[in-house]
């Protein structure tokens, strides 16, 4: 019975030794990267928030102080759908600010290529 365990551990091990190479062959062949990304992060909705005023007067002073701030230095800010037209007219533009926003952050994922919506 003891030989059979060892004989299994030693199959276990060879078997992930196995799956290691291929994985590794497969990043190499395809490019792949390891991505490691955050826990998930939740908000629980309150019933309550029935607009965006009720949310924020439910926030810690500090944080209601802030999103007000960002609020108003962003009420310029003009929102638009776009299209695929737009999409293929503002390509380079949208590609820039992308690199941009993933530059400035804190957070270093994959490089984002705009032409994905078009696809």
């Amino acid at each position: 019975m003891k030989s059979s365990l060892t004989l299994n551990k030693i199959g276990v091990r060879l078997l992930c030794l196995i799956l290691l190479c291929v994985v590794s062959q497969i990043k190499k062949k395809y490019n792949f990267f390891k991505l490691e990304v955050e826990e998930d992060m939740v908000l629980s909705l309150c019933k309550d928030w029935s607009d965006l005023n009720y949310y924020i007067n439910s926030l810690k002073s500090k944080y209601r102080k802030r999103i007000k701030e960002i609020l108003e230095k962003s009420k310029e800010i003009k929102i638009k759908d776009f299209g695929e037209n737009d999409i293929r007219h503002y390509r380079s533009e949208l590609q820039l600010l992308f690199n941009k926003v993933v530059g400035d952050s804190k957070f270093s994922g994959p490089n984002f290529n705009v032409q994905t919506f078009l696809s």
